[in-house]
């Protein structure tokens, strides 16, 4: 099972205290300022507001999977499912108020990367600003086609060439970029990369074996990397081998911030100036 870890790094942060008096001594949060919690459960999704309350039904099903609330909470984003033997599904969008829910993309209307391509999206993540929602498309056991949609009329944005992602992608805190790991589906190496919305992708690690990309506070691109095992034949394509959370701003190489175990991964840039990341 993996466990929840934390990583602090030296980024300077000044933080507001909630829940303080005048005095400073804690005092216990109004439930009105307890996050809510989305989940899905037998293919219909809950909102539990505030955490730990009851759960209320927000969509009817039949197979409703992935809830990803807006940076506001005030809207949803999930893949609803047609057929249950497909991956991914369409991807609607669910004014969590009202409880009105809309599609907002129809994948069967997205033009297939490849030929023989399914038409299914998985994976949805907001943007900061909340403006578009990015998703996987064509998804595959290895990852889907990153593409992103406006989360008002569900205008898709294909960037010129096909990027094939992973899962674990994470847009940059102005809504530009998006950094994430080359999708593979057999041991190879894959490269570690970031799309300008609307623009062209780059790569800024290569030949590592990442699972995870996140943009740090200060815009550099951290990975969680997998340590590689040593009968692996230099065919495979790795470069960087060792386990470890890693930063990196070209054209300088990659950083170990923190090394010492096989496994890293789902790497998180968090508001106080640490890494969380699930080993």
């Amino acid at each position: 099972m993996r466990s929840l870890r934390f990583l602090a790094v030296p980024v300077l942060v000044v933080l507001a205290i909630a829940g303080c008096t005048a005095t400073g001594k804690p005092t216990k949060p109004a439930a009105e300022q307890l996050p809510a919690l989305f989940y899905a459960k037998n293919g219909v999704i809950y909102v539990s507001d505030p955490a730990g309350s009851p759960g209320r039904k927000l969509t009817d099903g039949p197979m409703d999977t992935q809830p990803a609330p807006s940076p506001d909470g005030k809207r949803l984003a999930y893949i609803h499912q047609t057929d249950q033997a497909q991956p991914g599904g369409e991807l609607w969008v669910l004014d969590v108020a009202s409880g009105k829910s809309r599609r907002l993309v129809d994948p069967a209307a997205l033009t297939p990367t490849f030929q023989a391509d399914d038409l299914q999206i998985d994976t949805p993540h907001w943007s900061p600003a909340g403006d578009r929602v990015a998703f996987l498309k064509s998804t595959h056991g290895g990852g889907g086609f990153l593409q992103t949609a406006a989360a008002d009329t569900g205008a898709v944005l294909a960037p010129p060439q096909p990027m094939f992602a992973g899962q674990d992608y994470s847009w940059s805190s102005d809504g530009r970029r998006i950094a994430w790991v080359r999708g593979r589906s057999d041991v190879r190496s894959t490269d570690v990369n970031v799309y300008t919305v609307g623009g062209s992708w780059e790569p800024v690690a290569e030949d590592t074996n990442a699972f995870s990309a996140a943009f740090a506070a200060d815009g550099s691109v951290l990975f969680a990397n997998g340590d590689v095992d040593e009968s692996l034949s230099p065919d495979a394509g790795f470069v960087l081998r060792q386990g470890g959370i890693y930063s990196v701003t070209p054209p300088a190489q990659p950083k170990a911030l923190l090394t010492g175990q096989e496994f890293y991964n789902d790497v998180a840039a968090l508001s106080s100036g640490a890494v969380g990341f699930t080993d």
